[in-house]
């Protein structure tokens, strides 16, 4: 009875009380845990826990469980948002992060109209789909090699209602089978891997949340540009491609104009929000 009087003054309903209780409670875990942004994952992770109707402490203690061990909050969830949509995610998938945002805005407005898109190394499709989302005239084909990314990757296509205009494909871009797939294509796009040998190294050292994303969509040869090499060879061999954007990392970007140069490219590069060159477009010369 004293539960309901103290409700009745604090002006709060019975489920108010609990989210407000399991919110601190959370947040105090994720503090003490060395989270930074303990408050912004608390909210988030009572939105996603309370889904089904309040929350219980068996459900956040499991999540906190993982938080703990530092799984990223991702993958907790299931899903993130990306250029303004919520994209479902799993452990086959990369995290979108906020730099790709630049190459799916970059494609929207450098793509001509009626752009036949091929995005390559896709994971949960957040780029092509993102473009599709807002350039209706667009198709797209998209490959990766992760059958578990394609599967939440075609989840995306259907709920963002742009499935009837792009193609899924699980394909290694190292091999001749990928040629078919993209030689009619006018733009090619790509968020290759492309941590080098000593990155994976220090990666695995530190043990931090990427430790926990798939290899296969983090390693990119001993010095991150494998994959770069081998899209400059597709390009080569694929002269109705007009267009290409990839993401590249840290110091990359001067290596990576350079091979697009010798296949008769001209380069650009856009630098993401830390001012760092991130997104290096290439027009046919």
């Amino acid at each position: 009875m004293w539960y309901n009087i103290i409700l009745f003054y604090l002006k709060i309903s019975p489920f108010e009380a609990i989210i407000r209780y399991m919110f601190d409670y959370i947040a105090r875990a994720l503090r003490s845990f060395g989270i930074e942004n303990y408050n912004f994952e608390a909210r988030a992770l009572l939105g996603h826990l309370s889904r089904g109707g309040p929350p219980s402490k068996e459900a956040a203690d499991a999540a906190l469980g993982r938080r703990r061990r530092r799984e990223p909050l991702q993958y907790i969830l299931g899903e993130w948002d990306f250029c303004g949509e919520t994209y479902k995610l799993n452990r086959g998938c990369l995290i979108p992060r906020p730099e790709t945002e630049l190459l799916a805005q970059y494609i929207m407005e450098a793509a001509p109209h009626g752009a036949k898109l091929a995005d390559l190394c896709c994971g949960c499709g957040c780029v092509a789909l993102s473009v599709l989302k807002r350039r209706l005239d667009m198709s797209a084909i998209a490959d990766d090699i992760s059958h578990e990314a394609l599967e939440a990757a075609r989840l995306n296509a259907k709920f963002l209602g742009v499935e009837s205009r792009i193609e899924f494909f699980a394909g290694d871009i190292f091999k001749d089978e990928i040629l078919p797939l993209i030689v009619n294509r006018g733009f090619l796009a790509a968020n290759p891997p492309y941590l080098s040998a000593a990155d994976m190294e220090a990666v695995r050292r530190e043990g931090s949340e990427v430790s926990y994303e798939p290899e296969a969509a983090l390693f990119g040869g001993a010095d991150g540009l494998d994959f770069y090499r081998r899209l400059a060879g597709l390009l080569a061999k694929a002269p109705r491609i007009e267009r290409a954007a990839f993401e590249v990392g840290l110091g990359q970007a001067g290596a990576v104009c350079a091979l697009l140069g010798e296949v008769g490219f001209e380069v650009g590069v856009i630098k993401d929000y830390s001012g760092i060159d991130r997104i290096v477009s290439a027009s046919r010369s």
